[in-house]
């Protein structure tokens, strides 16, 4: 008795080389192609920034009082009447 039997062969191509001309058959003519597109899950790892709080800012204005403590300098200034330039007059 003649058994036939069917086997899947799988040739692996880059995932560049996806977007190529992809043949309807196979080599032979007889036989359709089916031409799959296979994908992985590859961890990565990021960081993002998120809000993680709200602050708001403005500025409150207080009055007061305070006591200053400090030895202040006192000084005295000697006006002396000079005779002014000439073609300037004197007020």
């Amino acid at each position: 008795m003649q058994v036939r039997r069917e086997e899947l062969v799988a040739e692996r191509f880059p995932a560049a080389d996806v977007e190529a001309e992809t043949p309807t058959t196979d080599a032979g003519g007889s036989r359709p192609v089916v031409e799959l597109a296979l994908h992985e899950e590859v961890p990565e790892v990021t960081s993002r920034t998120r809000p993680t709080e709200r602050v708001r800012m403005f500025i409150e204005r207080q009055a007061g009082t305070t006591t200053v403590d400090a030895a202040l300098r006192r000084e005295q200034v000697e006006l002396v009447d000079l005779p002014a330039a000439p073609g300037v007059t004197q007020q």
